[in-house]
């Protein structure tokens, strides 16, 4: 008589258990695990960022560096024509620093 309480209650509890194991895991994912992960993203995202900015900037100043040496060392309309085309792309830099 008493093992099939004992079993019904039993029974109950495990249930339960594991209605409340499956409510911390989803606590644990939504509001531990998740953000850690979205941080580690944004981490990843921002260091690509500035990167790509710093990369972004030698390569302009690089540009600049070139069109003036190009400048007093070449004469004509096909030096003037490179001298413009260089500037065109070092202003495209401006857009990414």
């Amino acid at each position: 008589m008493f093992d099939g309480m004992i079993n019904d209650f039993f029974s109950g509890v495990n249930n339960n258990m594991t209605e409340i194991e499956k409510g911390l895991e989803r606590l644990l994912i939504s509001h531990i695990y998740a953000p850690v992960k979205l941080n580690e993203r944004n981490n990843l995202m921002s260091d690509g960022d500035i990167k790509i900015k710093t990369e972004a900037e030698a390569t302009k100043t690089a540009l600049g560096m070139i069109s003036s040496q190009i400048d007093t060392t070449m004469k004509g309309p096909y030096s003037t024509k490179v001298v413009e085309t260089l500037k065109t792309k070092e202003k495209d830099y401006d857009a990414i620093v």
